[in-house]
């Protein structure tokens, strides 16, 4: 008998396909790699699977729409967003939302009118060298998801709370960064209602601001 592998392609923005064109197109197992270069709209990934978008050299995500987030997951597993800057979104910077095994790496989030990188529901979801500043919300914001990992992130003159994971088991947030927080630099467990177990927080660096 014969096996074969999963399908697997690699899908170039902008040379095979527009930015807002080129998710409906992706399969699972694909990866979309963004050239360098500024790119206006919103980039939504809905209902994916097994998919990795990456930019190339200097990737800036520009321009939203009120209330909206520059960059959606949602509704996915097994997502990886890697070397995207996010800039001015009119929402949050970056949103994910009710999904499972969801990374964001190295990616820069500045001046969104929302949170940074706001993580609801769901579980798996990860952070790695993010690096967020000037939001009117939270840098990081997590709430409503299990097993959230926070990994040598840092939030930097955000308007509200460093890093807030309001509730959720198993959380780890490790070598994270926080200057000039108005309000908290770093709080787990800050819900109205929160039930936290099983989390840690370690060798991570608050200056400035409320502490």
């Amino acid at each position: 008998l014969l096996s074969f592998g999963a399908r697997a392609d690699v899908l170039h923005v902008p040379q095979d396909f527009e930015l807002s064109e080129v998710v409906a197109a992706a399969q699972p197992g694909d990866e979309i790699v963004i050239a360098a270069g500024t790119y206006e709209g919103l980039l939504v990934i809905q209902g994916k699977t097994d998919l990795r978008v990456r930019g190339v050299g200097q990737v800036r995500l520009v321009g939203s729409v009120p209330g909206e987030p520059n960059v959606l997951v949602d509704s996915s597993s097994v997502i990886t967003l890697e070397n995207l800057r996010v800039t001015g979104s009119e929402g949050d910077g970056i949103k994910v939302f009710d999904c499972s095994q969801v990374t964001v790496r190295h990616c820069l989030i500045e001046d969104s009118a929302g949170h940074g990188l706001a993580m609801s529901f769901g579980f798996g979801l990860r952070a790695e060298r993010v690096s967020v500043s000037g939001s009117a919300g939270d840098g990081i914001h997590a709430s409503g998801a299990d097993l959230v990992t926070l990994d040598r992130c840092r939030s930097d003159g955000d308007g509200g709370t460093g890093i807030l994971v309001e509730d959720g088991l198993g959380h780890f947030v490790d070598r994270c960064r926080v200057d000039d927080a108005p309000q908290a630099g770093i709080l787990v467990g800050a819900g109205p209602a929160a039930t936290v177990g099983n989390s840690i927080v370690r060798r991570c660096l608050v200056r400035g601001g409320a502490g």
